[in-house]
């Protein structure tokens, strides 16, 4: 996760959710929506004191539970993040961001049924609110349904997350769900266009070596293998990959030198 960016960007969402409603002018009016008589009575006046009172109170409450929640999700703390929502929940009630921060730390601990529950009901208090939804909240929505097996769904949340900003991560999410679907071709174009982004990453010139293997275009799997090679020269794993390749090529040669290869690096017996 890029925790550092999330966590500004949810505390954006904070301040714009106060600045969103009306009520008592400055940070504090979604606090303070308490309606009165017009007029300007005294009385009026102290109930308005009284619920900024209030509203300051919840507003340091809540700023305080976001910055202890940040560094919990930075240490992967995921379950501990779940109990402080769990507790914010009630102690906050109506609150928007306990639910994304408890909805992350589902996703991040693969329970995607209440990840999801808990990002939709945070999506759906956003736009009730008129905050645009941030991307990364697609992002674990596409992962939640692809852990779920549901891709079409997945596909849906992952093309929302593209159009809030493109990224190496989108590209390869998207590309893993295309195949799923059935759509290998679609899938190569985004692992390459993941590897347009970074060069070096080894996982998408996996990704898009098993493309080209799913479609039996063995000459351009054993390219992205080596690829990976290049990328990690002394990881055993491309190694006994591309040692598959070159046995489905018919060449028992290039594949026994990976083999070995592999088997020295791993110091035993290589389980390919």
């Amino acid at each position: 996760m890029k925790l550092a960016n999330n966590w500004l960007l949810a505390l954006a969402f904070l301040l714009a959710w106060a600045y969103s409603c009306t009520g008592a002018p400055g940070p504090l009016g979604c606090f303070a929506r308490e309606p009165g008589d017009k007029g300007g009575q005294p009385a009026d006046n102290n109930r308005q004191i009284s619920a900024i009172g209030k509203a300051n109170s919840v507003f340091l409450k809540l700023t305080a539970y976001c910055q202890k929640t940040r560094k919990l999700l930075i240490s992967n703390r995921f379950q501990q993040v779940v109990k402080d929502a769990d507790a914010a929940i009630k102690d906050l009630p109506g609150q928007a961001m306990p639910y994304y921060f408890r909805g992350v730390a589902y996703t991040e601990l693969n329970e995607a049924k209440a990840g999801l529950a808990d990002l939709e009901l945070f999506e759906r208090l956003q736009k009730r609110a008129n905050i645009p939804v941030e991307g990364y909240v697609y992002d674990c929505k596409a992962r939640n349904f692809a852990e779920l097996g549901q891709w079409s769904k997945a596909l849906y949340e992952v093309e929302q997350a593209q159009k809030t900003g493109q990224s190496l991560e989108r590209f390869k999410l998207k590309g893993q769900i295309l195949r799923n679907l059935g759509r290998e071709e679609e899938a190569s174009q985004q692992f390459i266009k993941a590897l347009k982004i970074d060069p070096k990453h080894y996982w998408s010139a996996y990704e898009l070596a098993r493309s080209y293997e799913n479609r039996k275009m063995y000459d351009k799997a054993v390219e992205s293998a080596s690829q990976m090679i290049k990328i990690r020269p002394s990881e055993p794993y491309a190694y006994g990959y591309r040692a598959q390749l070159f046995k489905k090529m018919g060449k028992a040669k290039e594949a026994l030198k990976d083999e070995q290869s592999a088997k020295q690096m791993a110091q035993s017996e290589f389980p390919f």
